[in-house]
């Protein structure tokens, strides 16, 4: 592993357990935190120069089992929400549900169907998450990012956006996102908010990483899945949710390995019954890259 001195405007830890909305995996090493858009824009001279991982809200991360030496920069305590006008600027480490809480108090419409994402703003830019045929792509005007020490501003025109996909991957770390929204009345987008929360109630309650595959020609997942009869699977502390076959949650002391034992089981199930080839949504960080 490369050394990993101190930076200005980040606070560095150590020995840090599994921040994956899974709850399962090994420990990280060195962590480093920037607390500011300076801090963020020297951290991104360090992740080029040592090829560092970059993690946001963790919600669709896995972090594999074991003692995970590749340093890690994370966008968590970047935080900060600006009201601006019609439009909201949101520093990377804030959740996307309080965000679109404290759009509705503004009566600002546009992130309603973003709100049960457990992500952060951030990374949702970075993996241009979405659900109920909204993408965050969509109400994104532009991103901050710091590259090579400083920090460039890209429209969203300058940004290849694609499904579950964005330019800024790897591109460096993403400090800031300015949301273009519409006027409406607090009491209305909270009402359509309840909406997509009612839809959303057929989604396992369970520690997981959200959707484990991305769609196949336009179809879940999870219907793949439960039709090659993996419903209710389980492998040490996983199980593919019984409740929704396109999670892979965690029952109770479930491992890294465990999980992605269960993904390579779909993948390999429904490749055999239906010749699809499954497409991780998910990123998987080990010592690939010390």
């Amino acid at each position: 592993m490369s050394e990993v001195v101190s930076i200005e405007n980040c606070r560095i830890m150590r020995q840090v357990n599994s921040p994956s909305t899974y709850r399962g995996g090994g420990v990280i090493e060195t962590v480093i935190y920037p607390l500011h858009i300076a801090g963020a824009a020297r951290a991104s001279v360090a992740l080029k120069q040592n090829g560092w991982e970059l993690i946001g809200g963790c919600s669709n991360t896995l972090i594999a089992d074991g003692l995970i030496t590749t340093p890690i920069v994370s966008t968590k305590r970047l935080k900060g929400v600006l009201n601006c006008g019609n439009n909201l600027y949101v520093y990377a480490g804030e959740k996307l549900p309080k965000v679109c809480l404290i759009a509705a108090e503004y009566g600002l419409s546009g992130m309603e169907e973003l709100s049960g994402i457990p992500g952060s703003a951030g990374g949702g830019a970075v993996m241009n998450c979405g659900c109920f045929n909204h993408e965050i792509a969509q109400i994104i005007e532009y991103v901050d990012i710091a590259i090579d020490g400083k920090v460039e501003r890209l429209y969203s025109s300058e940004i290849d956006w694609g499904y579950r996909h964005s330019g800024l991957i790897g591109r460096g770390i993403v400090v800031g996102v300015m949301f273009k929204l519409a006027r409406s009345s607090t009491d209305q987008i909270k009402k359509v908010m309840a909406v997509y929360k009612a839809r959303r109630a057929h989604q396992p309650k369970r520690p997981s990483l959200g959707s484990t595959f991305k769609r196949a020609d336009g179809i879940s997942a999870g219907y793949y899945i439960e039709q090659a009869g993996l419903k209710g699977m389980t492998c040490g502390g996983a199980q593919i949710s019984p409740q929704h076959a396109g999670f892979i949650i965690n029952v109770g002391g479930g491992s890294a390995v465990d999980y992605l034992s269960l993904m390579n089981v779909a993948k390999s199930e429904v490749k055999e019954k239906f010749n699809i080839e499954l497409e991780e949504e998910i990123k998987v960080i080990d010592n690939r890259q010390a």
